[in-house]
């Protein structure tokens, strides 16, 4: 099925054989690649490999966007409205979608409101484990409150907590990688993956980096970010003496497997993505105890959890690490991957996930 755009509130006449699979709109307003887009993007591709037809419907036009050429590339058709909810209501009467799925706090306050006005089924996840500044943290405040009108997701225990009761929490999840080693091949390499954003903690990382470039054991350890956002550029200029600064990659494929290990030193979390992609590979993560990363981290098994801010022990744990002889490092390597395999795949959530679908009421045979 190709790529469409539509604008306006319309979609081009579509003129290839009508696709009779359950019609499964995943609805997001995006402007750029990020945990949501990436979870949003490994959904499709797992629905649509169960037997559905999963689309991207982006609720507004923000220009070129780099998510395009992921989805093109996965084959997930993407559509993309006007903005409004005049246009969203027109399309959703012109292709009479099954169900609307909802991702962020535009798509689920606008979404859930036109999907219970034309009768649609609609379900509603719940991704980010922090607030916003003003207005944004009103617009959040809005979409938890207004979660009643559909099925809730929560990625996490903290953020299941915000929202109404009945809430489901599921996990986000990943597709085990096609290129990832069988064996651990150390390239003595230290990540950081995210936003360069202060709830993501790159500060924290570039501090950990210039406290630990020094210390015995870590002479051939390289400090590695890869990310965009406000605190680039500032910490470049700070700390671009002992972090090598990537900027935004579209695709992470080709660099998780020339990483050790995964520092995600933030200030507030859901389930990130990022964690998930990691561990898939075999990469340990110090992390913050924030969102669901307790759910995922094994603590001494498949990384380490710390409490937020606290760098000291991050430290610890990072240099704990980097002491561990190969054998230990290779049992940390496969744990990381068997956690994902058992727990956190499409494949683990598909009959949860249409269970709740199913409470929506999407029709769909048991």
């Amino acid at each position: 099925m190709g790529v469409s755009l539509i604008f306006a509130g319309h979609m081009p006449m579509n003129t290839q054989k009508e696709d009779i699979r359950p019609k499964i709109w995943q609805l997001v307003d995006s402007s750029a690649i990020g945990g949501i887009e990436r979870h949003i993007e490994m959904l499709a591709t797992g629905l649509r490999r169960a037997g559905f037809d999963s689309q991207v419907i982006l609720y507004d036009d923000h220009g070129k966007n780099p998510w395009f050429d992921q989805l093109k590339a996965a084959k997930i058709p993407y559509s993309v409205l006007k903005g409004s909810t005049r246009a969203l209501k027109a399309a959703i009467k012109l292709h009479k979608p099954d169900l609307i799925h909802t991702h962020g706090y535009k798509a689920g306050i606008l979404g859930r409101a036109v999907a219970r006005l034309t009768g649609t089924p609609v379900v509603s996840t719940f991704h980010s484990g922090e607030r916003g500044e003003f207005p944004v943290s009103l617009y959040q405040y809005l979409d938890e409150k207004s979660a009643f009108l559909a099925p809730a997701i929560a990625v996490s225990k903290p953020i299941r907590s915000r929202l109404p009761a009945g809430s489901e929490l599921m996990h986000n999840f990943v597709t085990m990688p096609l290129n990832a080693a069988d064996v651990m091949n150390p390239k003595s390499r230290i990540g950081f993956v995210g936003r360069m954003s202060r709830e993501k903690g790159p500060d924290y990382f570039c501090a950990l980096a210039k406290a630990l470039k020094d210390k015995p054991g870590f002479e051939k350890i390289s400090w590695h970010a890869y990310g965009g956002g406000p605190m680039l550029k500032k910490l470049k200029q700070i700390s671009g003496d002992y972090v090598s600064f990537h900027g935004v990659r579209t695709d992470m494929a080709d660099i998780w497997p020339n990483l050790d290990l995964l520092v995600m030193p933030s200030r507030a979390e859901g389930m990130p993505l990022a964690a998930l992609e990691a561990l898939s590979h075999g990469i340990p993560v110090v992390a913050s105890r924030l969102g669901g990363l307790p759910d995922l981290i094994d603590h001494g098994t498949t990384g380490f959890l710390y409490r937020a801010g606290e760098t000291k022990r991050a430290a610890h744990y990072i240099t704990e690490w980097a002491e561990m002889n190969m054998a230990e490092k290779t049992a940390m390597f496969t744990e990381c991957r068997a956690t994902i395999r058992e727990k956190f795949t499409f494949e683990t959530r598909l009959q949860k996930l249409l269970k709740i679908y199913r409470k929506s009421g999407f029709k769909i045979a048991a």
